[in-house]
């Protein structure tokens, strides 16, 4: 009412926010190592503002400031925010994403499994090294860089038909990078022979022929080998032609060998005719006797290629006496026989041999000597009776069989042969006799004898040398051998005195005690031989005890003796006694036993003990009676009112047997 007053004043300032950008502009697909620029598209600052571009997320790794961000990033994909920062307010981001595509990078290298190959071989080519970028590919090249597409991969298999160079390189979206190369080398391969001519298909052994290969070419490295027995095996020369001297009939091989390949084989086949070869000499008996036979035959040559031996008589090629390797012939004189081989090539020289007839023996009547003895020192002696020998010949002795294995052989038709028993050995032998030599064997006559053995005496005589009474001994022959008709005799008393038995073994069972010597020997047809002894020594048995007398009841403390009754210690016997059961605790030897036991009831045992025999036992029992044993003290109330008892005890004592 009254009045206004003057002011005061404050200022209030407004500061703008800042409006988020509307876009992004710029390349967002690049190469690597590459760069590009972003721009930002509308929007505004506020007081203080600028714009702020971030990598990662919206507020995360700076990566600039501005309306503007230029990067140049490595491979990958990225992905930039921006927004308006101030004293007001940060505005939401903007964001725009980044392809930086890889590039590639060459191969270091291109290597293949073989860089020298044979035509119609293929290898795999190779590339080392190297990377490929973003839609990159290994593309391979014949003939340079950018010539002739041959495939693509990092290996690619080939199969050139002349030597080639190969081209590898990474071609994609950003690059194609520099070539390697590699180059393979293709070796040419043989081609086999048409035909193989020769100048003979058929030859005589010792002859030559030339063999030409016809057609075919030679590869890398190859030349023309020739061989026999098998393509490949026996080497026999080189070249298109080859001069041999085959000794049988061959095939020849013939084919291109090279570094590529070995061609098929082509072959020929040379016939050669063997030449023959004369007989080394003529096998068979060249002396016979008149009127037989005897068969020559050729020894080592052969016959070449129709061939065959030729015999002849009075000279080579003279009179003809048969064909093949032997002939049997029966001359009537001594005759000279030809042999030679003629065939095909060749005529043989020729062999001869001359076959010489004689006279024939003519065997002896008989044969003497004895014919039945027994064995002895003195030597037998046969001779043949009658009988004649051709010149050259001799009497053959055998003991096997007519014409066998000689035995002895004597010299002269008034030979004898002599023979001892020893040699021939016990049994029935026979002796045969044959002319031998000359011009013939003549037939075989024989004789028979039988030798006799002699006994041998025995070298021992086993058999129990010690008995008992009642027992028996059996005696047997140990060695000696029974001579013809012969068998074991024994005897007693003497040798060939009392007989007791015969054969190998004898057994003895004297009726008593004592000594005895008993004798065996042989006695046969040929001899008796001496006598070997042996002595038996026959003991005595002991007899059991009839009975054993003594007092059976006794007190303690007392003694009871016990004497045998009957009964008799056979050879080294005694009388045995024993308590608890027959043969058990010994307690006593002789005919007596005294004894002074403990209270109790006791059983003893006797039995005659020796060298032959224990006899059975015999038992007294005794009865050994208790005593009685006072008592220590007596024990009970010893004062008590009138009407009450008192209960005594003893302390200690026993009573005895019936106390």
């Amino acid at each position: 009412t009254c009045n206004n007053t003057s002011c005061q004043s404050v200022t209030i300032t407004v500061r703008d926010t800042s409006v988020p950008a509307v876009s992004i502009s710029g390349t967002t697909t690049i190469c690597k190592g590459q760069s590009t620029t972003f721009t930002l598209n509308g929007g505004s600052l506020g007081t203080g503002g600028s714009w702020k571009w971030y990598s990662g997320s919206c507020g995360g790794t700076s990566a600039g400031t501005g309306t503007t961000l230029t990067v140049t990033p490595t491979a990958g994909t990225y992905t930039y925010y921006v927004r308006a920062e101030g004293t007001c307010n940060n505005t939401a981001c903007k964001s725009v994403t980044l392809t930086v595509n890889d590039t590639s990078v060459p191969a270091t290298s291109a290597t293949a499994t073989s860089t020298t190959i044979c035509k119609g071989q293929s290898t795999t080519l190779s590339k080392n090294g190297g990377s490929l970028g973003t839609g990159a590919t290994w593309e391979w090249y014949s003939g340079s860089c950018t010539g002739t597409p041959v495939g693509s991969g990092s290996s690619l298999s080939v199969t050139p038909t002349s030597t080639t160079t190969y081209y590898v390189k990474a071609e994609g979206t950003c690059n194609n990078t520099s070539c390697q190369s590699v180059t393979i080398t293709v070796r040419d391969t043989s081609v086999p022979a048409t035909v193989v001519t020769g100048t003979a298909s058929t030859i005589c052994k010792g002859e030559s022929v030339t063999l030409t290969l016809n057609g075919g070419s030679l590869g890398t490295g190859g030349s023309w080998k020739w061989y026999s027995g098998s393509c490949g095996g026996t080497s026999v020369g080189t070249g298109t032609s080859l001069t041999q001297s085959p000794q049988s009939t061959t095939t020849y091989y013939v084919r291109a060998e090279g570094t590529c390949n070995n061609t098929a084989c082509k072959t020929f086949t040379v016939t050669v005719r063997d030449t023959s070869i004369p007989a080394s000499s003529i096998s068979g008996t060249s002396t016979i006797c008149k009127g037989q036979s005897t068969t020559l035959s050729v020894s080592g040559g052969s016959l070449g290629t129709g061939g065959s031996w030729k015999w002849y008589t009075s000279s080579c090629g003279g009179t003809s006496a048969g064909t093949g390797t032997s002939v049997s012939v029966t001359p009537g004189a001594t005759t000279t026989y030809f042999v030679r081989a003629e065939g095909t090539c060749n005529n043989t020289v020729c062999r001869s041999v001359t076959v010489t007839v004689n006279d024939t023996n003519i065997a002896p009547s008989s044969i003497s000597g004895p014919t039945s003895v027994c064995q002895r020192s003195a030597a037998l002696v046969f001779k043949p009776v009658g009988g004649t020998l051709s010149p050259g010949a001799s009497w053959r002795w055998t003991r096997v069989a007519c014409h066998g294995s000689p035995g002895q052989v004597g010299l002269g038709s008034t030979d004898s042969i002599s023979l001892t028993t020893a040699a021939l050995g016990v049994g029935t032998h026979t002796i045969y006799v044959t002319a031998v030599g000359g011009c013939n064997t003549s037939k075989c006559v024989s004789k028979t004898i039988t030798i006799s053995d002699t006994s041998v005496p025995a070298s021992s005589i086993s058999g129990t040398s010690t008995i008992c009474l009642g027992q028996s001994s059996t005696l047997s022959i140990n060695g000696g051998k029974l001579g013809a008709g012969g068998s074991w005799k024994w005897y007693s008393g003497s040798c060939g005195g009392t007989s007791v038995g015969t054969g190998s073994s004898f057994t003895a069972s004297p009726a008593s005690a004592g000594t005895y010597t008993y004798y065996a020997r042989a006695e046969g047809s040929c001899n008796n031989t001496t006598c070997q002894s042996f002595t038996v020594t026959v003991r005595d048995s002991s007899v059991p005890a009839t009975s054993i007398s003594g007092t059976t009841t006794i007190c303690l403390g007392q003694s009871s003796t016990f004497t045998l009754s009957g009964g008799s210690l056979g050879t080294g016997g005694s009388w045995k006694w024993y308590n608890g059961s027959c043969g058990g605790t010994s307690v006593a030897t002789g005919t007596t036993l005294t004894v002074t036991p403990a209270a109790g009831t006791y059983t003893y045992y006797v039995r005659a003990e020796g060298t032959c025999n224990n006899t059975t036992c015999r038992s007294v029992t005794l009865t050994v009676r208790d005593s009685s044993v006072p008592a220590i003290s007596i024990s009970g109330t010893s004062t008590i009112c009138k009407g009450q008892s008192s209960t005594l005890t003893l302390n200690g004592g026993s009573l005895g047997t019936g106390g």
